[in-house]
């Protein structure tokens, strides 16, 4: 007797081969049987006809650590048919802990962690990953570590570069967390405190992945108007430390540069020619997502982002940040590549009534320009 038989599904296997139509049976947590009609009682028995079976999928970009302390079900990811998350992504990871890192900022308060608890879980990797083995997660999860994060630890938001004693530092966290079991690095280039590192820096700590046969994985220093140097950095960065190469939400933004994407998936297929093993993800939607923060100069976050929010009350800072952001920078301004009205807003803290406007509807609610 099995415990389930799934009749009349479409199957998908993953292996690259058509889709066939088959029933699968299962029995102690595993698939037994595969074939063109099974015969036989279960204890279940779905009728799936007209639907695709499939392995689980593969999120590999996936910022699921920012919520799984608190929601370690992963029903939002299941329901979608993941059941693997890579995350740790855009030079943000859970450990090390630093006051004002992503750990501390998105599951203190949400997920019901008081700041001492947190500090301890995500001290290091090894604390971390000793915290995750004991949790009953509803997806399978692989980690990167944030470089942002590793920075952060030693040097603080700075935008100073290491000292050589710095540096050694940094690269035994590195390597710390791998032998811990993440996966590679990640770097968020457009995000303090990783978009101060050079790229000297980069590839010292891309060296200790390499040691460990780990990933270099990034967000890069550019997405729109710089985007064929940073695409020309992060293969640099794999090449000379000799690891693998991941583009994260590989595209281009701003519609000025339009076109771009041919020139660059051309560096990549070079790349990959002369054996550097370069790919790259993306999402099915023309939009991209990150914190209204990350649209702020980064000369004004060495200090770290709550002091910078504690400036804005300030008129004369405010004027300050608004006459450098309506100058298009080297590097990622969302204000300019999208304008107000291109600016979505999808969560807020104290004022839930934005939720669902863009920046120009707020500001013609409040009758406020949109550059002051």
């Amino acid at each position: 007797m099995y415990e389930w038989i799934i009749q009349n599904g479409l199957i998908a296997d993953g292996s690259g081969m058509p889709a066939f139509r088959a029933d699968i049976a299962g029995k102690d947590g595993k698939i037994v049987k595969i074939a063109p009609h099974i015969e036989g009682d279960a204890e279940r028995v779905f009728n799936v006809e007209g639907l695709v079976v499939s392995p689980g999928f593969v999120d590999n970009h996936s910022h699921g650590d920012m919520t799984f302390l608190a929601n370690t079900s992963a029903f939002n990811y299941l329901e979608q048919g993941i059941t693997c998350e890579i995350a740790g992504q855009c030079g943000g990871s859970p450990a090390p802990y630093y006051p004002g890192s992503f750990a501390d900022a998105l599951t203190i308060t949400e997920n019901g962690f008081d700041e001492a608890e947190m500090a301890k879980v995500c001290d290091t990797f090894t604390s971390f990953c000793r915290y995750v083995d004991t949790m009953q997660l509803g997806t399978n999860m692989a980690f990167l570590a944030g470089q942002g994060n590793v920075r952060a630890r030693v040097m603080g938001h700075t935008d100073a570069e290491p000292t050589p004693a710095q540096l050694e530092q940094m690269k035994a966290i590195m390597a710390e967390a791998m032998e811990n079991g993440c996966v590679g690095m990640s770097t968020g280039l457009i995000y303090p405190p990783s978009i101060y590192a050079k790229k000297a820096e980069l590839i010292e700590l891309a060296k200790v992945v390499a040691q460990y046969g780990g990933v270099y994985t990034s967000h890069i220093r550019g997405e729109g108007d710089t985007l064929y140097e940073a695409v020309a950095e992060a293969i640099e960065i794999g090449e000379t430390a000799g690891c693998p190469v991941h583009i994260s939400h590989f595209k281009v933004s701003g519609k000025h540069n339009q076109g771009k994407s041919v020139q660059a998936l051309r560096m990549v297929d070079e790349a990959n020619a002369r054996g550097v093993r370069v790919t790259g993800d993306q999402y099915p939607y023309t939009a991209g997502c990150s914190g209204l923060i990350s649209s702020m100069p980064p000369l004004y976050m060495t200090e770290g982002p709550a002091a910078f929010v504690e400036k804005l009350a300030s008129r004369a800072f405010r004027d300050e940040v608004t006459a450098v952001l309506k100058v298009r920078m080297k590097g990622e301004n969302f204000l300019l590549d999208c304008g107000f009205d291109g600016c979505l807003l999808l969560g807020a803290k104290r004022d839930q009534s934005i939720i669902g406007k863009t920046l120009a509807d707020v500001a013609a609610e409040r009758v406020q320009p949109e550059f002051p």
